[in-house]
């Protein structure tokens, strides 16, 4: 797995796009920026409220996770109470993946790219990344935990990663959006 975008496609891990002021700007951006080819349809310019009302999922947390902060959940509660006082239709949804599993597998499939970097820090200072003074404490430690995953488990979390599409997809055949944390 690459993380360049060599012929114009993106890694499983990342996608690129532009910051940019205001909603307006992203969304000029985006409509010259959506793929075609790409696996949703192509939504075009939106100008203005759309006419038909949204089907919304709700998955106030991912399965396996963390629990969510309490100010988080109220904040959703709210959200949701007003998408529905907006006249759309708020539905309970599971998030298709289990955090643990994601976790594990984007981790090997990501982080394990980063030895490069490693390479690079001891090709500079002569020392690992953690002590070659030029990377910050936590990237440091995530680039030498990257190096603990084998190439095994890097072509199994790539092998992963392109299934969770698909697993989104299924769920966006009931949605239009999904609200969570």
């Amino acid at each position: 797995m690459l993380p360049g975008e060599a012929g114009g496609v993106h890694g499983a891990t990342k996608t690129n796009q532009a910051i940019s002021r205001t909603v307006r700007d992203s969304a000029a951006l985006l409509v010259h920026t959506e793929d075609p080819n790409g696996p949703f349809p192509a939504i075009g310019l939106v100008t203005g409220p759309a006419n038909r009302r949204l089907k919304i999922g709700y998955a106030p947390m991912i399965r396996g996770g963390i629990a969510v902060d309490p100010a988080v959940a109220a904040a959703q509660e709210n959200t949701v109470q007003l998408l529905r006082d907006l006249g759309h239709d708020v539905v309970d949804a599971i998030i298709p993946v289990d955090q643990e599993e994601f976790f594990r597998n984007f981790n090997g499939a990501f982080l394990r790219q980063f030895g490069v970097v490693a390479e690079q820090a001891r090709s500079i200072s002569g020392a690992s990344a953690g002590e070659s003074g030029l990377l910050d404490p936590f990237t440091a430690s995530l680039i030498e935990w990257g190096s603990s995953f084998s190439a095994e488990d890097q072509a199994a979390g790539a092998a992963y990663l392109q299934k969770v599409p698909g697993l989104f997809d299924a769920l966006f055949k009931n949605i239009d959006v999904l609200l969570s944390p």
